[in-house]
């Protein structure tokens, strides 16, 4: 209606990498993509200007791995479910502002490095709280619900896995090193080795718990929630929930899921 100008990037999925085909395919998709920005925007980018970038976000994906590492070994949580999501969130996106998304990151990161060596924990959060694993795309449970209720949100599937690649820096090619990280995500592996790596990172932040959350009528999550969670019950053998929701923003669900979150807590604790 607003004559909005939209660009497709198409994605090749299951197997990808041995396909040179879909990494050529993803490079020039890329580099089309970046044209119509620079049509739009008028700023020429030469791959020079991408290596830059590339190697600023690397450093992003770096320290908010030590972070988040940090955050799964400590034996107190040390703040809100919130702010583990928050600096995954903010690593993968900085909003337009590369220099202060890292000054942040580095701040968090020295702030919770404080706080798990000293034992601080998170204000008002228990003690102990059960750690829940979180995964889906699009919807989550609330986590200031789960803190409330003596839970502790300990890890995402969707973007923490978007943070485990990082970008060759060098390469000739600076289009084929991003088509080859972004076809190595593993959320986007075939749904069996998509669950391991869950179960693997489940078993790693010592998860008491998975939780896969998906919207109603979406089909690329509720397809798969029930296979994953059966993976990962059986690999690591923690219980898992599938947990259907109809919020999109709007909530109208919320006390239901959130009932379901409570029980679900509360038969760990």
């Amino acid at each position: 209606e607003r004559n909005t100008p939209t660009f497709l990037v198409d994605f090749p999925i299951n197997h990808q990498l041995d396909n040179s085909w879909a990494v050529s395919y993803m490079a020039k998709n890329l580099r089309r993509l970046v044209q119509k920005i620079v049509e739009f925007g008028g700023k020429q980018v030469t791959d020079d200007d991408l290596r830059a970038q590339i190697k600023i976000q690397n450093r992003a994906r770096r320290i908010a791995r030590d972070i988040v590492y940090m955050w799964w070994n400590a034996e107190t949580i040390p703040s809100y479910s919130s702010e583990i999501r928050n600096v995954i969130t903010l690593a993968n996106d900085f909003c337009g502002d590369p220099v202060a998304g890292i000054q942040v990151l580095e701040e968090a990161y020295r702030e919770i490095k404080e706080r798990a060596e000293k034992g601080i924990k998170g204000i008002e959060m228990a003690d102990k709280p059960v750690r829940l694993f979180l995964c889906g795309s699009c919807v989550t449970p609330s986590t200031h619900h789960i803190d409330r209720v003596g839970g502790t949100v300990i890890g995402w599937d969707d973007w923490w896995n978007r943070l485990l690649v990082d970008v060759e820096e060098d390469g000739p090619d600076p289009f084929i090193s991003m088509a080859k990280a972004i076809l190595s995500f593993p959320y986007e592996l075939p749904t069996h080795e998509r669950a391991i790596w869950t179960a693997e990172q489940a078993k790693r932040s010592r998860s008491d718990g998975l939780v896969f959350a998906f919207n109603w009528g979406c089909n690329n999550q509720s397809a798969v929630a029930r296979a994953v969670c059966d993976v990962v019950k059986k690999e690591i053998g923690i219980p898992t929930m599938a947990l259907e929701m109809g919020e999109l923003g709007r909530a109208e669900q919320l006390e239901q899921s959130n009932n379901r979150i409570d029980s679900f807590i509360e038969m760990m604790a």
